[in-house]
């Protein structure tokens, strides 16, 4: 959950050690829907850091929702115009939500396995899944190298128009007729 480990990490910067202390934050930093289940909350759990984290863990992330998770993560596609890298980023919070208590190494398989899946150009699949990455981001990293040659960028034109083969330069009263035999050649 983002909410939680955000506050533990300002908990830490600001050596919030003591429960009571990081309760007493958690107080003043709850808004909205947070503060108004936070007051609803039984007084064993609004006065027991632990307790009440773990009443609004239920509250906001109930267990239902983590089936929800697994079956977006299962579902997830890229989306038109999402980058690889980002797509992998969503992938992995998915694989967090979905499955908390496996171990991170777990988790970034199923992001990968799920990530792998989604690669729809047949030549991009075939070179990552050859490469035989080992994270989201080694797989992203290797479907961007490989679009790159598959797909390069079009070559620059600055300033000038590009020229057809039929197309002769334009001639002025100077020329000597260099430029129409050019042309005719």
């Amino acid at each position: 959950m983002e909410w939680i480990n955000h506050f533990e990490s300002c908990a830490d910067v600001n050596n919030w050690t003591k429960d009571e202390d990081r309760l007493k934050w958690v107080r003043v930093r709850l808004v909205g829907k947070a503060q108004t289940a936070f007051q609803r909350l039984g007084e064993d759990e609004r006065t027991d850091y632990s307790k009440c984290v773990g009443a609004l863990k239920r509250r906001f992330d109930p267990d239902s929702k983590r089936t929800l998770k697994v079956v977006e993560l299962q579902h997830r596609k890229k989306e038109k115009g999402e980058d690889w890298a980002s797509f992998g980023d969503a992938l992995r919070l998915l694989a967090d939500s979905a499955y908390p208590e496996l171990e991170e190494k777990v988790q970034e398989c199923l992001a990968l396995n799920q990530f792998l899946s989604q690669l729809d150009n047949p030549q991009v699949a075939f070179g990552v899944k050859q490469k035989r990455p080992q994270t989201v981001d080694e797989a992203a990293l290797a479907v961007m190298e490989l679009e790159s040659y598959l797909h390069p960028c079009k070559p620059m034109t600055v300033g000038f128009l590009p020229m057809s083969q039929n197309t002769a330069p334009a001639t002025t009263d100077e020329d000597d007729g260099t430029a129409s035999s050019i042309a005719a050649v």
